[in-house]
């Protein structure tokens, strides 16, 4: 990203537009920098204008839809156990299950047997 689009206007106190800095959060989403309080230190001159709140809106969205695509794209890829063979018995994984359930590792009757002992905490 250049440096001038890391800048946007805002209003001075005389009226006039001038450059005010944005910087990046730890996810990647630009945020406004806070603004600096005045010499009574009121709330009122710590509030984002009207356009600081919609591009912050904007930017927020922007990193939920970006999250969002990326979950979708980790569902689509390949299960992590691709053989289809139950850890437990050997036998074949029932392609429904495997459906339903991502990279299950065993079949019904053997995850049923596991979660009963787990229960019971043996």
């Amino acid at each position: 990203m250049t440096r001038s689009a890391m800048w946007w206007p805002c209003r001075s106190s005389r009226g006039a537009t001038r450059p005010r800095p944005r910087s990046r959060s730890s996810s990647g989403a630009i945020r406004p920098r806070p603004m600096s309080s005045s010499a009574t230190g009121s709330p009122r001159s710590r509030r984002l204008s009207t356009v600081d709140e919609f591009d912050h809106a904007a930017a927020l969205a922007e990193t939920e839809r970006e999250l969002s695509i990326a979950a979708v794209r980790r569902r689509a890829l390949p299960a992590e156990d691709g053989d289809g063979v139950c850890r437990g018995c050997g036998a074949p994984i029932e392609p429904a299950r495997r459906a339903v359930q991502r990279g299950a590792h065993r079949c019904v009757e053997c995850q049923e047997a596991l979660e009963l002992r787990a229960r019971r905490g043996w």
